[in-house]
């Protein structure tokens, strides 16, 4: 095999020689990110210095993989791993800088700004951080440019020695650093320690490793409750202000209804005959859409008020929306109803953590069968209540979420396929039988609804009650291409209906685009709440907002719409210096509109999605 392959440009000793030394340099870098926590106590510095050096390592061990066949070329791999550390070096700190303005890792939708001559006259970067950027890619490239010198001078036996002490006193340790910084941040997951896993967030490329799953499968562990986070440890700040009240002679009562995956073109009177009643004694509004296409962001963005992109740092922090706290604060007999476990996706971590004793999601069965306990559950809590002091309630159903839910005597809408789908085997043929089943699972809980909606009656509140219908997300059946969620940011998946009624509002039909984040302030406003609005969420009242755009997001993507268009910036590494620009009609990528348009509609994500960090 030796005298097979073409003979090296340079050994292995002394590319791993290269390597090593270059590590230290970027690990250099990647301390300055430390500087970005507001507070440390020693463990929490110890923490975050051991996360700062595992993360560069193992992106080190990746690049020595990757570049290991390059020395069987020709071209010197020295070379070619001197511009990979050049242009890794210059990402850390324009990433450094980018955070520090952001508080948030370079992403798409932070790139196009970079890139976007239109964007950086909105954002006004000066000529001081050009020039210090030009500096320290001056710098970088004169780095490592001595460190070819030198390495290039240096004997594969003198490489080959050096290597070996390295093992000792460089590859050793930090292979215990990467270990134990692993097993520190699982284990302090675990035990919900939020003050000490957020210190992660400033770190770029940080692969975090719990150990939740595995504890509760074959141990059965159940981490403790949270204890609440001090202020001076969170990366968070929520509010940016304390919330203040204004007394209020009395407050409404407030119920939140909605269904999973329910999308706004099922309120029709065959399909859902007792919500389209509904709408037309309420507020229709016509061009609402969730802040998300999933369940997990788009019922963030509705507690919270907030972008999706909060989820992950109020999930590691346990954060709880400010409107229970609200709520709880105004007297509120509070009632959570939801079919299915609200351990997941993780709402008794974050909106739901500070009222855990108001939760009802223990249901057996089917989804139907959930879905009808929920609603008895509902009625039971209801009749105990005492209507004399604000009640709030919200009920989640769970059947029109795939695989579509519902009792086969009420198959309204045929074929149906008996109510049977094999997602191995689907295609587009198969889209008028799926959309029969999703059809059939919202009308069997539109009858759910009219019964909410009797006992409110029945109860004497539903009179003088907001009341607020909507769901989570959309669903698709191959109308733009795709079928589910999660999947684009079309209309038939982000286009949630909303539907609220006002006590002494006529009904009326709105054509403002507003979304989930718009909820919060609505609400915030009728019980009392008189801060800004800026204090505590990234939305507009409902009533009163005109919005140009709105903000969507899932796991890997973001989306802005706007009335008639939605860009997607993607995560995925062949698309992030390519955002698309699509049609809301019909989802097909367009050229009568341009990137340059956008550029206040991203900048102005960008900073709702820093606003509330430290």
């Amino acid at each position: 095999m030796k005298h097979l392959l073409p003979q090296p440009s340079v050994t292995p000793p002394t590319l791993w020689l290269f390597l090593k030394v270059n590590l230290l340099v970027s690990a250099l870098l990647y301390l300055f990110f430390m500087t970005l926590n507001p507070s440390y106590t020693t463990g929490s510095f110890l923490f975050t210095l051991g996360a700062s050096l595992s993360s560069i390592t193992l992106i080190y061990l990746f690049l020595a993989i990757i570049l290991f066949p390059f020395i069987y070329l020709k071209r010197s791999s020295l070379y070619l791993a001197a511009i990979i550390i050049v242009a890794l070096n210059v990402l850390i700190v324009t990433d450094f800088f980018i955070f520090r303005l952001y508080k948030m890792h370079i992403n798409p939708m932070v790139l196009n700004l970079i890139f976007s001559p239109a964007a950086q006259e909105s954002v006004h970067i000066g000529a001081m951080p050009m020039l210090a950027m030009g500096v320290a890619l001056a710098v970088l490239i004169g780095i490592e440019w001595k460190l070819l010198r030198k390495i290039r001078q240096i004997t594969t036996t003198d490489a080959e020695r050096l290597n070996r002490r390295s093992r000792l006193f460089l590859v050793l340790p930090l292979a215990l650093i990467v270990i134990g910084e692993k097993v520190t941040f699982g284990t302090a997951s675990l035990q919900n320690h939020t003050a000490l896993v957020q210190k992660a967030r400033v770190i770029p490329f940080y692969l975090p490793l719990t150990f939740n799953r595995l504890a509760k499968r074959y141990f059965g562990y159940v981490p403790p409750p949270k204890l609440p986070t001090l202020a001076q440890d969170s990366s968070l700040q929520y509010p940016l202000q304390p919330l203040q009240y204004t007394t209020m002679s009395s407050l409404p009562h407030i119920f939140i209804f909605g269904s999973d995956a329910t999308r706004a073109d099922m309120i029709s009177p065959d399909i859902m005959p007792a919500i389209y009643r509904f709408a037309q004694e309420s507020l229709l509004f016509q061009h609402h859409y969730s802040g998300g296409n999933t369940t997990r962001f788009g019922l963030f963005s509705l507690f919270y008020g907030l972008n999706a992109t909060y989820w992950f740092s109020f999930l590691n922090e346990q954060k709880g929306s400010l409107l229970f706290d609200a709520l709880q604060h105004q007297g509120y007999q509070i009632n959570i109803t939801n079919s299915t476990d609200l351990r997941w996706p993780e709402f008794r971590q974050t909106a739901f953590v500070n009222i855990p004793d108001t939760i009802h999601d223990a249901f057996q069965g089917k989804p139907w069968e959930k879905d009808r306990q929920s609603a008895d559950t509902f009625k039971t809590w209801l009749a105990a209540q005492d209507s004399s002091k604000p009640l709030f309630s919200f009920v989640f159903f769970d059947a029109p979420h795939g695989p579509y839910s519902y009792p086969k005597n009420q198959a309204r809408f045929l074929p149906d396929n008996d109510g049977i789908i094999n997602y191995m085997t689907i295609t587009k043929k198969d889209a008028p039988t799926l959309l029969n089943m999703y059809k059939n699972a919202n009308h069997y809980v539109d009858g759910l609804f009219q019964e909410l909606f009797d006992a409110l009656k029945s109860k004497g509140v539903y009179d003088n009650a907001i009341i607020i219908v909507t769901s989570d997300h959309g669903e698709e059946f191959y109308e733009y291409g795709n079928f589910g969620h999660n999947s684009s940011f079309s209309d038939a998946q982000t286009n949630s209906f909303l539907i609220v009624k006002i006590p002494g509002m006529p009904p009326q039909r709105i054509e403002r685009l507003t979304s989930h984040v718009d909820i919060v302030p609505f609400l915030m406003r009728n019980i009392g709440v008189r801060n800004a609005v800026s204090d505590y969420s990234n939305g507009v009242d409902l009533l009163e907002g005109d919005r140009q755009s709105l903000f969507i997001a899932n796991w890997n993507n973001y989306a802005i719409k706007t009335k008639k268009h939605v860009i997607v910036f993607s995560k995925k590494p062949s698309a992030l210096l390519a955002p698309e620009i699509r049609n809301n009609s019909d989802y097909a990528l367009t050229d009568t509109t341009t990137l340059e348009a956008f550029q206040p509609y991203i900048l102005q994500s960008l900073q709702e999605s820093s606003a509330f960090f430290k």
